[in-house]
């Protein structure tokens, strides 16, 4: 079968399980994306003596401001992503979310490894997209002056910036040796990345990716079969979910005007 017969479809496929999923599809996507911010509360709030343990020998605060700082962390945590999935304040409660990312890699010292680093900056991607689907459910307002057509909305700006960052979660699953599996496993994910990054048939490609991620994170990250690190792996499963959610929420809000697909309309 002729490879451009076969894209078409798979592409027209991913349009129409787009259309029919459009109003479970934003949810599946928010609660995947706000797994990691769940599970990380529910920890520091059975583990919260613990936390402030580490601050305190880390930073040498005092040992109640450091469970102070704990409980406040838990605390944006489960109420930030329980209105998310409300769907009230979603701009606030993502800020909350962010800010809380940020002090996390500051007292976890997190900076220092790159992987880690590019995981948050993916989440924070992955939040921004979800201010970037709010902001496109809101009916516009009308606007009687022409738009000039090299002028672009805010929304397709910050959905460019977003499918820049957050594929940064499978560069840091992704590592390269001289083994043909490996080597062929790197070529196909930095292709597809490559790809939502340009916004070249940007859904069918995060559908793809989403799956890809998913299946990787299941057989990579099984977190309750092991015995060692279970934490770790733990926290690398939800984060991971996180970015196959914010991929999802691509699939529902589309490439916006930055991008292939949309520059393809035009000419």
């Amino acid at each position: 079968m002729d490879v451009k017969v076969v894209v078409t479809r798979c592409e027209d496929y991913t349009e129409t399980v787009a259309r029919k999923t459009k109003k479970i599809l934003p949810t599946i996507g928010r609660l995947l994306l706000i797994s990691t911010f769940v599970e990380d509360g529910i920890r520091l709030l059975f583990n919260a003596a613990d936390h402030a343990s580490h601050f305190s020998e880390t930073w040498g605060m005092n040992y109640n401001f450091a469970y102070f700082l704990t409980i406040v962390m838990m605390f944006n945590l489960l109420c930030g992503s329980l209105l998310v999935m409300l769907r009230f304040r979603v701009a606030e409660s993502c800020a909350v979310l962010a800010t809380t990312i940020f002090f996390q890699v500051v007292l976890y010292q997190l900076y220092g490894t790159y992987h880690l680093l590019g995981r948050n900056v993916s989440i924070l991607a992955a939040l921004l997209l979800l201010v970037t689907e709010n902001m496109l459910q809101k009916p516009k307002k009308y606007d009687p002056l022409p738009k000039d057509e090299n002028d672009y909305e805010v929304t397709s700006v910050m959905l460019c910036c977003c499918r820049m960052f957050l594929n940064l979660m499978l560069c840091s699953m992704i590592h390269f040796d001289m083994s043909y599996r490996r080597l062929l496993l790197c070529a196909v994910s930095y292709a597809m990345m490559m790809a939502v990054w340009c916004g070249y048939k940007t859904r069918m490609i995060s559908f793809m990716l989403s799956a890809w991620l998913l299946a990787y994170n299941i057989f990579l990250n099984d977190f309750w079969n092991r015995a060692v690190n279970s934490h770790v792996i733990r926290y690398d499963f939800f984060q991971t979910l996180s970015a196959v959610g914010g991929l999802l929420l691509l699939i529902h809000t589309g490439p916006g005007e930055l991008s292939i697909d949309e520059l393809k309309k035009k000419w």
